[in-house]
């Protein structure tokens, strides 16, 4: 990952299975974001440089269990 040669054996399905993961807690987020400023008249999350920070914090946590949780 990051303009280097990655050995691991199931790097590239681990980096598809975070992205796919950030993705839905991008799109959870946003949602709950939306329905509670709507019910409450402000965001839940008021920086959107903090919901990107966070899912790049899930990306590479997921992305980290998976190597640990899947060593071959």
């Amino acid at each position: 990952m990051f303009f280097k040669n990655d050995n691991h054996p199931n790097a590239k399905r681990n980096a598809d299975i975070a992205c796919r993961t950030t993705f839905i807690f991008w799109g959870v987020l946003l949602l709950f974001d939306s329905i509670y400023e709507l019910i409450f008249g402000r965001a839940f999350v008021a920086k959107s440089l903090t919901i990107l920070l966070a899912g790049l914090v899930v990306f590479f946590a997921v992305d980290l269990l998976l190597r640990i949780f899947k060593r071959t």
